[in-house]
């Protein structure tokens, strides 16, 4: 009887090390900076004019989960982004509306 508490003992001991050394926690990717853009692969409309006037992004990339793939991208789009998305799909939802009346 006392060896099976011993057993038990050891094995509430051990596992916790042993199961960290066997299946490691994944490590956090490193935040690195953006590379600079090659000017010269840029489509520009203007001769003259280098790289265009784009506001600083304002999102932030969290990936959640590697198998499967989760990315969660904080504030991807702006107010006003929404506004456009929305007006735009409700003249969709007012077309389709049209339609239907139509045919009864």
């Amino acid at each position: 009887m006392f060896s099976y508490v011993v057993v038990g003992i050891a094995i509430l001991l051990l596992y916790n090390p042993i199961s960290q050394y066997l299946s490691p926690q994944p490590s956090r990717l490193p935040r690195t900076p953006r590379p600079r853009i090659n000017e010269s692969l840029l489509a520009i409309d203007e001769t003259n004019q280098t790289t265009p006037n784009c506001p600083p992004d304002s999102y932030s990339v969290h990936i959640l989960s590697k198998a499967p793939i989760v990315i969660y991208i904080e504030n991807f789009i702006s107010e006003d982004e929404i506004s456009h998305l929305l007006d735009i799909r409700l003249g969709m939802v007012l077309l389709k509306l049209r339609s239907l009346s139509v045919r009864y």
